[in-house]
């Protein structure tokens, strides 16, 4: 009796444990031009100009640098201003780790980069920035449904000498 459960379970959960079908190069592109967009956009310092990028529910969470979190797209964006309020500009860019895992309608993407806030007084503050987004195509975009930026605390940093397509 034991071999038949145990062919079952094989048979019926087999096929569970596979790995996803690897994104195809379109896809990847598709969404690294996405990510690549959303961060161009942050670089004007105004939540309104990436609003497309995010998806409105709001119940989805988004963990950015300062303060831990903010719940739906309305507090994100709010907390943002308020955070970005004494910047004068932003540049960032990405060291060209962007990395895609896709399944169906929803990917999750991630990357490193370097960026840099100027003060209004003029002061530069340089830092590297890990990002991750859970995205999900709807009506035909991608919208992002949950995003983790930090910085790291520690350890190896992004290559500084490597460029990402942006």
């Amino acid at each position: 009796m034991r071999p038949f459960l145990l062919a079952t379970v094989i048979l019926t959960f087999g096929p569970l444990a596979q790995a996803a079908k690897p994104p195809t190069a379109a896809e990847i592109e598709e969404l690294r031009t996405v990510v690549y967009k959303m961060w161009t956009a942050w670089d004007s310092l105004d939540p309104s100009r990436v609003a497309e990028f995010y998806s409105k529910d709001p119940n989805n969470v988004f963990f950015d640098i300062s303060p831990l979190k903010f719940q739906g797209w309305s507090a994100y964006a709010d907390g943002a201003a308020k955070a970005l309020v004494n910047m004068a500009s932003a540049k960032w860019e990405p060291t060209g780790d962007f990395k895609v895992i896709k399944e169906g309608n929803l990917a999750v993407t991630t990357l490193t980069m370097k960026v840099v806030f100027t003060s209004k007084s003029g002061t530069a503050n340089r830092s590297s920035v890990r990002d991750t987004g859970v995205w999900e195509k709807q009506g035909g975009r991608w919208v992002m449904l949950h995003q983790h930026a930090s910085n790291p605390s520690g350890g190896p940093q992004p290559p500084s000498g490597q460029k990402g397509k942006k």
